[in-house]
């Protein structure tokens, strides 16, 4: 065998993990108000994304622990009390996130909008639709 400049190809490579239009809810959702709880997420989209997009409150926790285990979200349990699970943003998860808003589609437009403007949170959804129906 020679040792020449040829590039070495990896024995295996980690398949990007599968992303669900649920996936992208969890992930911006925690962008805007991390860290959370799957009940903390089910209240943000209560006040968001159900608007457009509707996603079972059972199918957040289950996401949750999904993207974990792909290394999208940091995952931590209360030490004590009710032992919650609380999950933050990894750079991996971040990544994911923007590589998805920087596809051209035009499908999903009202859910990218919905994440892109930040809204998690009551007094932004209001000010949201609010500027929106002014213009």
């Amino acid at each position: 065998m020679s040792n020449g400049s040829r590039a070495q190809t990896p024995l295996y490579a980690v398949p990007a993990p599968r992303l669900t239009e649920t996936s992208y809810i969890v992930l911006g959702l925690l962008e805007q108000g991390a860290p959370a709880t799957p009940y903390d997420l089910k209240r943000f989209a209560q006040l968001s994304t159900n608007n457009f997009w509707s996603v079972p409150h059972t199918q957040l926790y289950t996401e949750c622990a999904r993207l974990a285990a792909e290394g999208l979200l940091d995952e931590r349990q209360e030490e004590t009390g009710r032992r919650r699970r609380i999950y933050t943003l990894t750079k991996r998860g971040r990544e994911a996130l923007e590589a998805w808003r920087s596809e051209p589609t035009s499908e999903l437009y009202e859910q990218r909008l919905a994440l892109d403007c930040g809204i998690g949170h009551e007094r932004e959804f209001i000010r949201f639709w609010s500027e929106l129906s002014q213009d």
